[in-house]
């Protein structure tokens, strides 16, 4: 209820109305399954543009932060900005990024450059925050447009193959909420 709750705020936030469905509730209730009985470290929400997918992160968040307000966060970051900053100052960024054990949340993985320049030097941002995640088994949240193949062709196989260790993969069907929304 409390994530349903947060949920409809986040869609009002955007302007829009929530629209109830049954799939929405099975999404609903298999993420709340998830969080209090977690079976891998990680969620990842696959599915078309303007489905739900941010809205529901940030949901996830602000429930977290009313139920939990003094224990472990859940930090949202934007895959292009955590490139950038990566490539601006790998060093700090991916450091702390690989190592904190907040939960991280990246937002819309794909959009990014899979590769960015550092001193000469041609890194792996996104590639390597998995990797140090994965090994420390430190938990994740990620939303993107791009289908199962696609993470593959994009970050590899064998991060897609530890991908399907770490995630609960939800996919979100719904039709772009932004076509129902007062623009």
């Amino acid at each position: 209820m409390v994530l349903t709750a947060f949920y409809q705020l986040e869609v009002h936030k955007r302007n829009c109305q929530l629209i109830k469905s049954d799939e929405l509730n099975t999404i609903i209730d298999r993420i709340a399954r998830h969080l209090t009985e977690p079976k891998k470290i990680g969620l990842f929400f696959m599915g078309g543009v303007g489905c739900g997918k941010s809205t529901m992160m940030y949901a996830i968040q602000a429930a977290h932060n009313y139920l939990y307000p003094s224990g472990r966060g859940i930090i949202i970051k934007d895959a292009t900005e955590l490139t950038r900053n990566a490539a601006a100052d790998a060093d700090k960024v991916m450091g702390h990024y690989k190592q904190i054990d907040d939960m991280l949340a990246i937002d819309d993985l794909g959009k990014e450059p899979t590769e960015v320049m550092v001193y000469g030097s041609v890194i792996q941002p996104m590639v390597e925050i998995f990797e140090q995640r994965y090994n420390r088994m430190l938990p994740m949240l990620i939303t993107t447009n791009l289908e199962r193949k696609q993470v593959a062709e994009k970050y590899g196989r064998r991060i897609a193959d530890r991908f399907n260790e770490m995630f609960e993969v939800i996919v979100f069907n719904e039709e772009s909420y932004r076509k129902r929304c007062d623009l």
